[in-house]
């Protein structure tokens, strides 16, 4: 499994968790659309009800780094492992 070491700038360090400042590598992306595909995890959602693909997490990224009034950052492991974009 790929992780992003020294790739991301962590926010907030936690005892098993970081909160990192949101990116849109590629890698990230990847990962994002498909947890959104995966239907067990969005079966309660509003994302679950449209496929979705990597270009449109790609715009959603950089509409939502480029907007000053929302916060997001990206939840990782303390392994750098990405856990989920918040």
């Amino acid at each position: 499994m790929k992780t992003l070491t020294n790739s991301l700038d962590v926010f907030i360090k936690g005892e098993t968790i970081d909160l990192c400042a949101p990116s849109c590598d590629e890698y990230i992306l990847n990962q994002w659309f498909r947890w959104f595909n995966n239907s067990d995890i969005t079966k309660y959602l509003d994302q679950g009800t449209y496929p979705s693909t990597i270009e449109s997490q790609r715009v959603y990224c950089n509409n939502a780094i480029n907007d000053e009034t929302r916060f997001h950052q990206l939840i990782t492991f303390r392994n750098n492992v990405i856990l989920q974009w918040l």
